[in-house]
């Protein structure tokens, strides 16, 4: 059989075009492989700029995050606070006593004491901003007037708190 030269050019076209082909499909995996990186870059980028937002934000609010670290190691002490230093308690006429101290905390009991509700709350809520590491752990009110008497009248008050020690700041509990 005599190879024409037709079908020489055949037979070298044929593999120009495989060539050319496999070239092709090279190319398009590697432009398909560069939009994934683009996205994957576009996507670390949104995530950079949200970062950069959030920080911008932290270091704007940086001199209250610190007046508020500075508010609670004020409240951190090393000596028992004396029964007379919960000024708002005894602005309200109820008093204070010392009960106990244990590892983690001093103990303190507050009441009997007969005053209207109005009054109560606002010297809750002071002594609890006054000292950042107070936490009330009992509170009993009790009414003696009837209910929905037209004019105010005084509640019975009792109820104990607890000021974290200085030891125990740092710790977590389960």
């Amino acid at each position: 059989m005599k190879i024409t030269p037709l079908l020489t050019f055949l037979t070298f076209s044929l593999a120009v075009t495989a060539v050319i082909g496999l070239e092709l499909n090279g190319l398009l995996s590697r432009r398909g492989t560069l939009l994934a990186l683009e996205r994957t870059h576009q996507i670390r980028q949104r995530e950079n700029d949200i970062q950069r937002k959030k920080l911008s934000e932290l270091e704007k609010n940086e001199s209250a995050i610190t007046a508020s670290i500075q508010k609670i190691n004020s409240g951190v002490t090393s000596s028992a606070p004396v029964a007379g230093s919960f000024r708002p308690l005894y602005g309200a006429g109820i008093p204070v006593e010392f009960q106990m101290s244990s590892s983690e905390t001093w103990d303190y009991q507050f009441g009997p004491a007969e005053l209207e509700f109005h009054r109560l709350l606002p010297a809750l809520t002071s002594l609890e901003n006054e000292y950042p590491l107070l936490r009330f752990s009992h509170l009993e009110l009790t009414s003696l007037a009837k209910p929905f008497t037209p004019s105010a009248s005084a509640i019975h008050v009792r109820g104990t708190f607890s000021v974290m020690k200085t030891s125990t700041a740092g710790k977590t509990h389960p």
